[in-house]
C-alpha cells in the first residue's frame, strides 16, 4: 500500500470454504480508514460492495462532524 502511486487494487472474498463448511467473512477494518471518496467498490456477485461503501462513508462523514 505504501509504494501505490496512482492506483491500488484490493480484492476480498465475502465467504470461504474451510473444512467443508462454509463461512462468510468480514471486511477488514483497515477500509474504514480509507476516505470514502477514494473507493470505488465494485461486487462481482451480490450488492455486498456497495453496502461496505455506504458504511465507509457513514464513518467518515462521522468522524468529520
Amino acid at each position: 500500500i505504501t509504494r501505490a502511486r496512482r492506483r491500488l487494487y484490493l480484492t476480498t472474498a465475502s465467504q470461504r470454504t474451510i473444512f467443508a463448511r462454509t463461512v462468510q467473512l468480514a471486511s477488514s477494518q483497515f477500509l474504514h480508514d480509507v476516505p470514502g471518496e477514494l473507493l470505488d467498490l465494485v461486487a462481482l456477485e451480490g450488492h455486498r460492495a456497495h453496502s461496505l461503501a455506504a458504511r465507509v462513508r457513514r464513518a467518515a462523514g462521522r468522524e468529520s462532524a
